[in-house]
């Protein structure tokens, strides 16, 4: 999985760290903004044992075995047109099923996925439709609006960015090994912090141990600053 992440161009940023020195220029402009700073990375780890919420230790206890190098099979949330899709296909795993309520995405995820099952709306998806356990990981990116520093910043209690709770249903009900969520830097600063600690005690509890990364899409080969936050968590 942290492979996935870690790829890259020569030249270019592995999880925030230089493959080789960069200019004192660009060591300078990536001191400006806050990619090193506490919040826009961490860990927070959960071991099977006395310290894990009951429910969480028998879910872990639960789980059988994984066999390594087995398939992974995922479900792509909100997935746009699929770039979570690619980056995951390439890496070997098997597209399962993709949601997107937009019509003309789904016209791209239906060419680019003709064995993918469709969903145009999250609510749609879940143990209805998926047996327990069944998938190996799930990721997406919910939407940002009410989070963006460009919007009216409503947080997680706005109609968009609160699909959170729908991506977090969907984990609960289905509890894939892996998890995998995107959005904006701003999701940091959200309901100051208060939103982002939502989502990580949310994850925590449910016995998950969570890495968090702000990533810049101009040093892994796009010329464009695009920063977004990247949250895995793996079960157990």
């Amino acid at each position: 999985m942290l492979r996935v992440l870690s790829r890259h161009s020569p030249g270019c940023y592995s999880l925030g760290y230089p493959v080789r020195p960069p200019s004192q220029s660009r060591q300078l402009r990536r001191q400006r903004h806050d990619l090193f700073s506490s919040q826009a990375h961490g860990t927070l780890c959960y071991r099977a044992g006395p310290q894990l919420p009951i429910p969480a230790r028998e879910r872990l206890a639960a789980r059988p075995d994984e066999r390594p190098g087995a398939a992974v099979n995922f479900i792509s949330l909100f997935a746009g047109i699929g770039g979570f899709d690619l980056g995951l296909k390439r890496a070997g795993m098997t597209c399962d099923s993709v949601v997107e309520i937009d019509k003309s995405c789904r016209v791209i995820l239906q060419r680019h996925n003709p064995e993918a099952k469709i969903y145009n709306d999250v609510k749609e998806v879940g143990i209805a439709t998926h047996e327990r356990k069944s998938i190996g990981l799930i990721c997406g990116g919910f939407p940002c609006q009410d989070l963006s520093i460009a919007g009216k910043r409503k947080g997680l209690v706005g109609e968009r960015s609160g699909l959170w709770f729908e991506f977090a249903r969907v984990i609960d009900e289905l509890e894939p090994q892996w998890v995998v969520i995107e959005n904006v830097p701003g999701l940091l600063s959200s309901n100051g912090g208060k939103d982002f600690a939502v989502i990580i005690r949310w994850l925590a509890e449910r016995g998950y141990g969570v890495a968090w990364r702000v990533l810049d899409a101009q040093y892994f080969g796009v010329p464009q600053r695009r920063r977004r936050v990247f949250i895995v968590a793996s079960f157990g």
